[in-house]
Parts: C-alpha cells; structure tokens; sequence
C-alpha cells in the first residue's frame, strides 16, 4: 500500500495508514497526540514500518530521556521485519 504522498508502506492496511496520516498531522501541527494514533496504527498491522519508525522518532524527539529505550525497541522492530530501500535508510538515519 501507499501513504498519502504516494510512497510505499511496507506492513500497512488501510486502517493503519489512517491512524499514520493522523500522527504525522498530530506531529507535524503540534496538536492532538501523535504517539496514540501511532499506537493504533500499530494495533492494526503490528509488522507496518513506518509506523514503528515513527514511534522511534517521536520518542528521539521526547526532552525526557528516559523514553530512549522505548525509541531503540521500536527501532529494532522495524529492524526485524521487511524493509524497502526508504525505509532502511530512515532506519539507518534514527
């Protein structure tokens, strides 16, 4: 499947690209909470890339270091499923 840029997203259904277009609204306008609708996203296709990755780069963004572990689990669950080129490099880069 593809997000709303047209790009592909390895994992997703429908579902989980709707809660993935909410979060990355909710990250990007500093309103709602961007970290639930990633959680649902996950909910509903537990082996969705990007969505794992944007859970490790919302908790990078965290001022609370304490979150960096949540950051590096999410980031080796993406690690461990299929990744297109994409995603392998925002993987590299996190």
């Amino acid at each position: 499947m593809r997000d709303a840029r047209g790009l592909e997203a390895t994992g997703a259904d429908a579902r989980a690209l709707e809660h993935y277009e909410r979060a990355l609204d909710a990250f990007l306008s500093w309103s709602g909470d961007a970290r639930a609708a990633t959680h649902r996203a996950l909910a509903a296709a537990p082996a969705f890339v990007p969505g794992h990755l944007l859970d490790a780069y919302l908790h990078l963004c965290s001022r609370d270091p304490s979150v960096k572990p949540e950051a590096q689990r999410a980031l080796e669950r993406a690690r461990r499923l299929p990744r297109n080129a994409r995603e392998r490099a925002h993987a590299t880069v996190i």
